[in-house]
């Protein structure tokens, strides 16, 4: 993965400028950062259309694709990426990246230019800071997360996961190449069919992602995410993979070195180790400029480390689990398919799952309290456009936040996640918090 930059100006030659170098192919000039997980099927694929294309060379695949599918193309190539594509014929600018949009990329466009950059603190560079965006701050503070496609900074945007950005004649044009409804459902009649096809993508998914050649190495913790893509990847790579784990040797109640362990039993390999306590938070300050709230603020030691830890051993690829608990409701786990159950009629399987949940739950909970917090008002709150899960940041505010600053930005309602406010305030952006309000009764 590289990082890259670049600019391009509107004007009779629509000048093209970046770091490093664009790749030219077909007419068009490329930057990418990441990789194509289906590189293979999209290279049979491009040959069949009298394209020359091999796996190896992502760039001429991303050109194919663009010339196929333009801004659709994420539907299509498969993978962890940032993209942009300059077409010298009619000077259009194409930034788009994998649908989930795991890999950052961020813009500012004008009337004469478009800046991009995959890291927040070189588009800085070309732009300035210019004015903040309070919008942005004030969701920050309010949840200690920020979700959309905003930056602190007023005149920088992100592309945002499922989206594409066309700058064309100086004009801005944001389209939905993809959301969660449009993939299609299964549908199978034995239930064990689903663990199966869930256990192929997921070896699927690695083994595209393994290179060819190169050192491999799989972030190991104690949870059943990371296990799995070690389980997996060592299948694939054998000889080339290593694990990577943060450990602790002073915090004990943070150590999972004995999960660890069970798994490194049944695929014996090289362990390396990163002491979160040698490089604990706030050990160390940035050494360089940090764009926006993130780990580096708090872990510059341990993520100073790790990178350098992985320069230094020449490693090609970091497998890891993250996202694993999202994917599958890890961290917050409730049982919100009784609402499903319950939106569908199915009430007699919903008596049934809610009897089972009742006798088995550590916390005794009754049939009622599940019934109510985990079928009717998730629903209810679906049926209304809100979020099926109530989720309210308990943390309090930070004691020094005005408040005046408080109900101006109205920072308690942001702590809700609730889904028609924030939806709202994406689509109307130039509207005051207290017009929002008010059309909301």
């Amino acid at each position: 993965m590289r990082r890259f930059a670049g600019c391009v100006m509107r004007d009779a030659q629509s000048r093209f400028a970046s770091q490093p170098k664009a790749a030219a192919r077909d007419g068009v000039e490329i930057l990418f950062r990441g990789y194509i997980a289906n590189a293979r099927a999209l290279a049979e694929e491009a040959r069949r259309h009298e394209v020359a294309a091999s796996a190896e060379d992502l760039a001429t695949l991303f050109a194919y694709a663009y010339r196929r599918w333009h801004r659709e193309l994420s539907r299509h190539v498969v993978g962890e990426y940032s993209l942009v594509i300059h077409d010298r014929a009619n000077g259009q600018v194409l930034l788009t990246h994998d649908e989930l949009g795991l890999v950052p990329l961020f813009f500012s466009a004008g009337k004469d230019r478009i800046v991009f950059a995959t890291y927040l603190e070189d588009l800085l560079q070309h732009t300035g800071i210019g004015t903040l965006d309070e919008e942005y701050i004030a969701d920050y503070l309010a949840r200690g997360i920020h979700f959309g496609a905003s930056t602190p900074f007023a005149d920088i945007r992100r592309v945002a996961a499922g989206e594409a950005v066309l700058w064309n004649n100086g004009h801005i044009e944001r389209r939905s190449t993809w959301s969660l409804p449009d993939v299609r459902p299964l549908h199978y009649s034995d239930p064990r069919d689903y663990e199966k096809h869930f256990a192929h993508l997921v070896k699927d998914a690695v083994a595209d992602t393994v290179p060819a050649t190169g050192k491999v190495w799989c972030e190991l913790s104690g949870g059943l995410d990371s296990s799995t893509v070690l389980n997996v990847a060592a299948s694939v790579a054998p000889q080339r993979l290593e694990a990577v784990s943060f450990v602790y040797s002073q915090s004990h109640r943070a150590n999972e070195q004995p999960w660890m362990r069970i798994a490194l039993g049944d695929h014996p390999m090289r362990w390396n180790r990163i002491d979160i306590d040698a490089h604990r938070p706030f050990s160390e300050l940035p050494t360089r400029f940090v764009a926006e709230p993130g780990d580096r603020l708090f872990a510059q030691a341990s993520t100073r480390f790790y990178e350098d830890l992985v320069r230094d051993n020449d490693v090609a690829v970091v497998l890891t689990g993250q996202g694993g608990d999202a994917v599958l409701l890890g961290d917050r786990p409730g049982p919100y398919f009784l609402a499903d159950l319950l939106r569908a009629g199915r009430l007699s399987r919903l008596a049934g799952a809610l009897r089972k949940l009742s006798a088995g739950a550590p916390a005794k909970r009754s049939l009622r309290f599940l019934g109510l917090h985990y079928g009717a008002y998730p629903l209810l709150r679906h049926l209304r456009g809100g979020l099926v899960e109530d989720f309210f940041y308990s943390t309090p505010l930070p004691r020094w936040l005005a408040d005046g600053y408080v109900a101006r930005m109205d920072l308690l309602r942001r702590r809700r996640l609730d889904a028609r406010w924030v939806l709202q305030r994406q689509r109307q952006p130039g509207r005051s918090q207290e017009q929002m309000k008010r059309s909301e009764r």
